[in-house]
């Protein structure tokens, strides 16, 4: 995986996954998606998660790539689908 290259890394869990890469912490939303760079994907931990299908990589469109800024990315967590409890009557 170079460097310069671009991957969307997925949640497949219905809780947030964080990660630790490149001595910043990135939050990956239930369910949700970030983009990152070929040398954050090959993070050990971030592999030791995909190993476990917990996590998994594709690689990202060329258009829609973007430049990591260095901060905390977080994603905004998906609306809830009322699976929840049930408001009593």
């Amino acid at each position: 995986m170079s460097a310069k290259e671009r991957y969307i890394v997925f949640n497949e869990r219905n809780q947030p996954v964080e990660l630790h890469v490149d001595k910043q912490v990135i939050v990956v939303a239930e369910r949700g998606q970030v983009e990152l760079d070929g040398a954050q994907v090959a993070a050990p931990q971030l592999q030791g998660l995909v190993t476990r299908g917990l996590l998994t990589v594709q690689a990202a469109p060329e258009e829609k790539a973007k430049a990591t800024t260095g901060k905390r990315k977080k994603q905004s967590a998906k609306p809830k689908t009322g699976r929840g409890r049930r408001k009593p009557k």
